[in-house]
């Protein structure tokens, strides 16, 4: 259990503090409901350039870096379709310090035309480094086209291309910041050696300059329709690579957390319906599933690397068959007690230290979840056999796929 503390701020800023003695830094996490969605079409990639933006300084502390360094911290942020989330940890006794210089950024951020030209650079780098040199590194591209095309999800957090990044101009960037980054749409949470009743007003005395804009746009999306669409690709990658995408869920669907389990009871290491495909049929030599985490119209993902001689045709049509014959057979009490107890030791694991908590409860807060992840394994306990069986009859349904095949040219 992880108590807290929740203030919500004049101006809309969600404050979530856990006091965690055992440690003797402070974990801090903010999360801004700002993500690639609200792009600009034509310009996509703003998000993720003013997140690294917001590292270039301020007139009061030129150089975010050095003044955090100096202080003993650490940190880093990421940005994905959703939110932009800036996380950091430091020492107790640079609280105070940091917190000023926090502040200063989300209200006196610079935008020095120089100072972006030179993160676009970076930012562009970063695009050839990951999406072009790196094998399978366009693969998010690809689906993206694939399956949420004319939807705010079309393309990447990092841009469509180079060229959009380089449409991006400084005044872009300000009125994206004016429009999303504001009360309303921030949660911070901190986790560490604090006392919430004289932490609480200072955060107010900080971050109340931030104003709040109730009419920021909030974006419409129409449910993807599930429909059998197959994409082929052919590149300079090393073997194929196969991509199966089933239509999930909402982020806030109940069956959200039904995936999660289903996932987790067919496809972990040592499951017989894996045992079967591995290494008695011998058909994949890799495999991976996991949840997208759309907050809208969300996917079940599957990347596959064929084994050697096995079609990624072959390996689609076997993985159905035998993901069938598993949902009909094996989906048993002693199975999902394995899972459950795996899932227990992740959930115990993730609450040990402070910013994994940090990050975990300024996440839930932004969801406006709080209470799903204190009641977390709960949650996945309440769930009955016969929802996992009938959830992995409506989920998994090969006609409403989407079938990404990742061919090697050489």
């Amino acid at each position: 259990m992880i108590n807290y503390t929740q203030k919500i701020l004049d101006n809309g800023i969600k404050i979530i503090i856990n006091q965690d003695f055992d440690s003797s830094h402070v974990a801090l996490c903010y999360t801004f409901d700002a993500g690639s969605k609200y792009d600009k079409v034509g310009k996509s990639g703003m998000a993720h350039l003013l997140e690294h933006v917001l590292y270039t300084g301020t007139d009061r502390f030129p150089n975010y870096d050095d003044y955090l360094q100096v202080a003993g911290g650490d940190g880093n942020a990421y940005t994905n379709q959703d939110i932009a989330c800036f996380y950091t940890l430091v020492p107790l006794q640079n609280l105070l310090p940091y917190l000023e210089m926090e502040a200063d950024r989300f209200t006196q951020l610079r935008f020095d035309p120089a100072g972006i030209k030179v993160q676009k650079k970076v930012v562009i780098e970063e695009y050839k480094e990951t999406c072009l040199n790196e094998p399978y590194g366009d693969l998010w591209h690809h689906l993206c086209k694939l399956i949420y095309a004319d939807t705010p999800y079309e393309w990447p957090p990092i841009g469509m291309d180079i060229n959009s990044i380089n449409k991006i101009k400084p005044a872009d960037l300000r009125e994206f910041f004016d429009k999303l980054y504001v009360g309303d749409r921030i949660t911070i949470a901190i986790s560490g050696p604090v006392n919430p009743e004289e932490l609480i007003p200072k955060l107010e005395q900080l971050f109340s300059p931030i104003k709040s804009n109730h009419q920021s746009p909030i974006l419409q999306f129409q449910q993807i329709t599930p429909q059998h669409r197959i994409k082929e690709i052919e590149a300079n990658v090393p073997v194929d690579q196969l991509i199966l995408c089933y239509p999930g869920t909402d982020r806030l669907d109940p069956n959200y957390i039904i995936d999660d389990l289903l996932i987790e009871l067919v496809f972990t290491e040592g499951s017989l319906f894996l045992e079967k495909l591995v290494k008695k049929k011998r058909l994949i030599n890799e495999l991976e599933i996991y949840q997208s985490g759309h907050f809208h119209n969300g996917l079940v993902v599957i990347e596959a690397r064929p084994a050697e001689y096995t079609s990624m045709k072959e390996l689609v049509n076997e993985f159905d068959q035998d993901l069938k014959e598993f949902i009909q057979n094996e989906l048993d009490e002693q199975s999902m007690v394995a899972a459950l107890n795996r899932i227990e030791s992740q959930l115990t694991f993730s609450s040990l230290n402070v910013l994994n908590k940090a990050m975990n409860l300024s996440y839930y807060g932004w969801l406006n979840k709080l209470e799903w992840m204190i009641n977390e394994l709960s949650l996945y306990k309440e769930i009955s056999k016969d929802q996992i069986f009938n959830r992995a009859i409506d989920l998994f349904d090969l006609k409403n796929s989407f079938q990404l095949f990742y061919r090697a040219s050489n």
